[in-house]
């Protein structure tokens, strides 16, 4: 009994974890680009950060420049590509988070606060209300949080960047430059002529709610989380990284 206890969680998390690492699921029939993505030898980050697949040679492997779930095919036919001449753009990521969640939060934040205004007006120790005072003060900054964390603030650019970076959990984050064909974060650039950039979607959660996208080189992968395929720093992205004509003399631009 003891050993189903322990082996039960151990076993879903490992599971979760291949899971995760995996880049396709089994099929007994797979379709040719199934076929040359588990030649590939790319496989997903656990964590956001990864070396870059060792030899990998996208053209020889006969792979496009842009793989996605099935099942957001029509969700991305809808994201215009921009023509012409694209100038730089900076995006960043986002920790996704959602409504109900959002909501809960918000209401157990004012039942907390006003208990604290409460035990702040009370004949209680100084001490005591001295405490109550701080507490409601790092329970309006909660509150706050969860506010512009909502999916609505996160995906669009309804806020100042401030604010919105802060709600995206991306404030530290410098975040990532994109251009016509390429994505570029410090000194490492990834290049639509040769490399790769995979979306899928993130276990239960629609595709509306996150997604979540991979670039690969042969020196860098990159995992990077969004709100959702509405999410307009997806948007960017994707219409960025597969425009026809490829102009890599921006990638030292003022911007980047």
């Amino acid at each position: 009994m003891l050993l189903c206890l322990v082996g039960a969680p151990l076993l879903l998390i490992l599971t979760d974890l291949v899971s995760k690492r995996k880049l396709l699921p089994y099929v007994q029939n797979g379709s040719v680009l199934h076929t040359k993505l588990k030649k590939s030898g790319i496989a997903w980050l656990y964590n956001n950060n990864g070396r870059g697949v060792r030899a990998f040679d996208r053209t020889n492997l006969g792979l496009p420049r842009t793989v996605g779930d099935s099942t957001l095919q029509v969700e991305l036919n809808e994201i215009e590509i921009p023509k012409g001449l694209t100038e730089p753009e900076r995006i960043r990521g986002a920790v996704p988070s959602n409504v109900v969640t959002s909501i809960i939060g918000c209401i157990f934040c004012l039942l907390l606060l006003l208990g604290m205004w409460r035990l702040a007006g009370s004949t209680a120790p100084p001490n005591i209300r001295k405490y109550a005072w701080i507490v409601m003060g790092i329970i309006v900054l909660c509150f706050c949080m969860l506010i512009i964390g909502l999916p609505v603030f996160q995906k669009n650019k309804v806020l100042p960047d401030f604010f919105r970076n802060l709600g995206r959990g991306q404030f530290l984050s410098k975040g990532f430059v994109v251009g016509p064909g390429w994505v570029k974060q410090g000194g490492v650039v990834w290049n639509a002529n040769t490399d790769m950039f995979l979306i899928r979607r993130t276990g239960w959660r629609s595709a509306s709610a996150e997604i979540v996208c991979l670039l690969v080189s042969d020196t860098k992968r990159k995992k990077i989380r969004f709100s959702g395929v509405n999410d307009l720093d997806f948007i960017t992205l994707f219409g960025y990284w597969n425009i026809n004509d490829v102009r890599l003399e921006f990638v030292h631009s003022e911007l980047s």
